[in-house]
């Protein structure tokens, strides 16, 4: 006769409870606040570099087209172009002209850093 032992079998696992469920990954919301108050800081940071760049870029692009135009327009269109240029100034007419020894009136007033004795009158 032989004796054989048997292995009692491990018992199954139980069905997961409402807490084992909850326990699962969540998004965090501090960090997640506080993750986007970086972003929107960086942002607010770089808005102006990012900005002057898109300035330039086009502008660039614009005097690239101008200068293309220049190009095919030819010397008679430029000759055109300044002809009607010195008649547009010399139509013109005299433009304001400032008096002459009229000083600011923060000058006048003593308060621009120049001593009134130093002042011309």
């Amino acid at each position: 006769m032989t004796l054989t032992t048997t292995r009692p079998e491990a018992p199954a696992d139980p069905p997961p409870t409402r807490r084992a469920r909850r326990a699962r990954w969540r998004l965090p919301v501090v960090p997640l606040v506080i993750a986007v108050v970086c972003f929107l800081g960086v942002g607010v940071l770089l808005y102006p570099a990012a900005a002057a760049w898109m300035s330039q870029y086009q502008q660039s692009l614009r005097i690239d087209d101008y200068a293309h135009e220049v190009e095919i327009a030819g010397p008679d269109a430029l000759a055109t172009e300044l002809a009607r240029a010195s008649d547009y100034n010399a139509a013109l007419t005299g433009g304001g002209v400032p008096r002459p020894r009229r000083a600011h009136p923060a000058v006048r007033r003593g308060r621009c850093g120049v001593r009134r004795s130093a002042r011309r009158r």
